[in-house]
């Protein structure tokens, strides 16, 4: 139990880290959400395998996953992680379309759907404000920080 206490608390600070790190006034405000395996619920423990990112006032959307699977696979399954997999699949042509459609659904509300209904298998945590170049150095550095793998 106070593993798993250390474990949020950890996050937690780096999750501070990337949001103060990123803070600059050359750089434009974006909300992130994190995509998590979390192939044994009750437990609560998971491993981050994506990150999305996106402004509607600056028009840049972004979503990239691990492209490092082996912990995750380790930790549930190749069947269950390939199942994951498809969800950020779905989420990344989402994230394609709607930078040449225009959708009209705010980001941050997109992201609060993908956080209300994504909490079994996989996670999308609630989204967070975090200043950044753009959409997709966001998710780059995101992935860095909060997995240590480059995206895919």
């Amino acid at each position: 139990m106070a593993l798993a206490g250390a474990l949020s608390i950890a996050a937690a600070v780096r999750r501070a880290l990337v949001i103060l790190a990123l803070v600059s006034s050359d750089r434009r405000r974006f909300e992130y959400s994190m995509v998590r395996f979390v192939p044994y619920t009750p437990s609560g423990e998971f491993v981050n395998i994506g990150a999305l990112a996106g402004s509607d006032a600056a028009q840049e959307w972004a979503c990239a996953r691990v492209a490092d699977t082996l912990r995750a696979e380790q930790f549930g399954g190749r069947a269950t992680l390939d199942t994951a997999l498809k969800l950020i699949d779905s989420f990344k042509e989402s994230v394609a379309s709607r930078s040449v459609d225009g959708t009209p659904d705010p980001w941050g509300a997109w992201l609060r759907h993908l956080h209300r209904d994504h909490q079994g298998l996989v996670q999308v945590t609630y989204p967070i404000p975090m200043s950044a170049p753009s959409a997709a150095a966001a998710v780059e550095t995101l992935l860095e920080v909060c997995v240590g793998k480059q995206p895919t």
